[in-house]
């Protein structure tokens, strides 16, 4: 199977519960509830790092970062979700909190990309001396 093959069968979508995750952390992070129907700025900013984080970092869909705002009862038009990811960078400029927090949040969860590259080195193993150093790769990574 190739690498082309992998990435479209293993396309992993995030679950609710893990853009939950996401959302408690952002939330957590910038004192600002994302799904609080407000413009003033803080909450602008906190749901633009959201989307920057879901998009950008994870590879979600915007159609998949909508339903997620829909399914907490916030309407949320696609088109302005891709406005605030495009501003994000000019956010971050201006507030380079965001960076440290955008660090903070990538330690913390594993992107579909991650799992995408996991299954790619996976599938190339073909002995147990390549097999048993996977398994202390993934021991070293998960007791961080």
């Amino acid at each position: 199977m190739t690498m082309t093959k992998l990435n479209n069968v293993f396309k992993v979508p995030f679950t609710n519960a893990e853009m939950k995750r996401v959302a408690d952390l952002v939330i957590h992070n910038t004192k600002a509830d994302i799904f609080h129907k407000s413009k003033q700025q803080k909450y602008v900013e906190a749901r633009a790092l959201f989307n920057y984080l879901i998009r950008v970092e994870f590879g979600q869909t915007l159609f998949r970062i909508r339903d997620y705002y829909l399914s907490k009862g916030k309407k949320s038009h696609h088109a302005t979700i891709l406005h605030s990811i495009k501003s994000f960078k000019e956010i971050a400029f201006k507030n380079p909190q965001y960076v440290d927090i955008i660090d903070a949040i990538k330690v913390q969860e594993v992107s579909p990309r991650q799992i995408n590259n996991l299954i790619a080195d996976v599938c190339k193993i073909k002995n147990k001396k390549q097999l048993e150093s996977t398994r202390e790769f993934l021991k070293n990574v998960l007791q961080e």
